[in-house]
This record gives structure tokens, sequence and C-alpha cells, in this order.
């Protein structure tokens, strides 16, 4: 996908001319930006190595997710870029949601009798798997908030509150004041 971006938009790279595409002018507000025009050997080589750096990356990034848990990964990792972090992590993690997703949503539409095979079936397994990502996205978040994601640069740490002469005043006017009424 980056390739083909990066061979249709983008920048002209100059040199060894390969093909033509057609332009599609923009507006004089985005100088410098083409949309089609000449491709390049040097344009070529270039989105296709952003490509492959893009795809290692998510490879590496996959293999690190499935060989540890996400908790045990955000825990080691520094705390300037933790939240890139947090980011990296839920993103390497809805692929394999996903999958296993469709695979829940075709057994059961198999075990239904419906057919699973085909273009077609994908427009019944559409609109369930959404379902489930929206579901699934809105329980993260709950989640997220419900422990204070992004309240706080620092990260909290289990410490015991001691109980104070202020807690024990405001307890006993609190059942004080359940005995009056």
């Amino acid at each position: 996908i980056r390739t083909i971006i990066g061979i249709t938009i983008g920048v002209p790279i100059p040199g060894t001319e390969l093909f033509r595409l057609p332009v599609l002018p923009l507006p004089t507000w985005m100088p410098g930006i083409r949309i089609g025009g000449v491709v390049t050997w040097e344009r070529l080589s270039s989105s296709l190595s952003e490509g492959l750096l893009i795809c290692s990356i998510i490879v590496i990034l996959g293999a690190a997710a499935s060989l540890t848990s996400p908790h045990r990964l955000l825990r080691v990792l520094p705390i300037y870029i933790y939240e890139f972090a947090v980011a990296v992590v839920i993103a390497t993690s809805v692929l394999p949601q996903l999958v296993g997703s469709v695979q829940r949503i075709r057994l059961a539409q198999r075990l239904r009798g419906q057919n699973t095979r085909g273009f077609r079936s994908w427009k019944r397994v559409a609109i369930p798997l959404l379902e489930e990502s929206l579901a699934r996205s809105l329980d993260l978040a709950a989640a997220m908030d419900s422990r204070g994601y992004g309240v706080s640069k620092k990260r909290s740490r289990y410490r015991p509150i001691s109980w104070r002469l202020k807690d024990s005043l405001v307890v006993i006017s609190a059942i004080g004041l359940v005995v009056i009424s």
C-alpha cells in the first residue's frame, strides 16, 4: 500500500523515468505535491524500501506482542514512550482479534446453515464484525478511562492509604446523620 501511495501521490523525485501516470491538478496552496505524473526508478525504489521498512516494523512488533503479554511489555518500556507503546500494542493486537472474530462469525453462520464461501458471504460477516469491533473498542475505552489512562504523566504505584482523624470524623458524622434521620 505504501508503495502504491508513494508512486501515485507525493513529491516528485528526479531520476530515470520508467513510465507516466495521468496527472490530477491540485490547488495552488499545495505546491510541490502531485497526484500522478512521472514515475522514476528512484521514486519506485524509495517507496519500496519505505514499504519494506513499515512491513518489517509491523512483523517485529507483532512477534514481540505475540511472544509476551502486553502488560509485561508495557511495564518494561520507559515512561516517555508509554503512550506510543500503548497505541502500538493496541494496533498490533487488532489483527489477531479481527481474524478470531471472523472465524467465530463464520462458524456461527455455518452452524445456522448459511453459506460461508464466496464474496457475497462477506456482507453477512461485515456487519457482525463491525458491531463486535465497536463493542470491543468501547470496552477498551471504558477500561482505559476507569484506570485513568492519559490523566497523569506519572505512573501510579500501589501505596497503602493510612486512616486519619479526618476519615474517622467523616464516618462518625455520616453515621450520626443516618441515626438522626
